[in-house]
């Protein structure tokens, strides 16, 4: 039973974004990054967001609070403002994917959630956290986090994940070749985002679509309607066949 698995990068981009991404591309795993735009305004940072999508990774929009305060129409506009600027930045790149912000209340008020969905994207969130945001990280502190989680689930059940790290941490970075080759034996396969929800996702202009990441290097580029499934990404925990790794950026 090959089963699925979901790795976010969050509380990027950051210095060790370009080494994240040589690292998943000798692995040959493709992502899904959530960026925030106010990060596109350092010249490296952005270098890095065009390499993500030049090595068909998904790139997705990462909200501020302030995003989803006040009025439902401003709020729209406001997101479409960041949808249009990350087009401009990226020869026409159309974000597909939404995160949401941490908030006090642990979830956002429901109307922003249909506003998001009313404009055609999907939000996104992860039932796994490295917790690597506690700081002092061992040689294999993240890799480990991994391994207990998903040692506890009795075989032959494995089970689909999201889950999440930050590229903000040198040390976490480092430890996802391990954690990659963690999952490769446990028996997951690593693939992406829009075919783990089964919504195939075309960034646009100039960028490859193909098979999104497959472990196998191929690219099919088959026709949007191929990827038809009634799953959505509603819930934590999903039971399908596919596995994505998932990065977000954050503040």
């Amino acid at each position: 039973m090959v089963t699925t698995f979901n790795y976010i990068k969050i509380d990027g981009p950051s210095l060790y974004t370009g080494e994240l991404l040589k690292i998943l591309a000798k692995n040959d795993v493709k992502a899904a990054f959530h960026v925030k735009v106010e990060y596109l305004n350092n010249p490296v940072i952005l270098a890095y967001l065009r390499s993500a999508i030049n090595d068909r990774h998904i790139v997705g929009l990462r909200l501020n609070n302030d995003d989803i305060r006040g009025d439902p129409k401003a709020v729209k506009a406001s997101i479409e403002e960041k949808l249009q600027r990350i087009s401009k930045v990226t020869n026409g790149y159309k974000v597909k994917f939404v995160r949401f912000p941490y908030i006090d209340s642990g979830v956002p008020d429901p109307i922003y959630k249909v506003v998001v969905e009313e404009m055609g994207l999907i939000p996104t969130n992860f039932n796994l956290d490295s917790r690597d945001y506690t700081g002092n990280l061992g040689e294999n502190a993240v890799v480990t986090v991994y391994k207990e989680f998903i040692d506890t689930i009795a075989p032959p059940a494995k089970g689909s994940f999201i889950a999440v790290q930050r590229d903000i941490i040198n040390e976490s970075v480092k430890q996802t070749g391990e954690v990659i080759k963690y999952l490769g034996d446990k028996g997951y396969k690593i693939l992406r985002l829009d075919q783990c929800i089964g919504k195939r996702i075309d960034g646009g202009a100039g960028v490859p679509t193909g098979d999104g990441g497959s472990g196998n290097g191929a690219d099919t580029r088959r026709p949007a309607d191929s990827y038809a499934s009634s799953i959505e990404f509603s819930s934590f925990f999903y039971l399908m066949t596919m596995l994505a790794i998932f990065y977000m950026f954050r503040q």
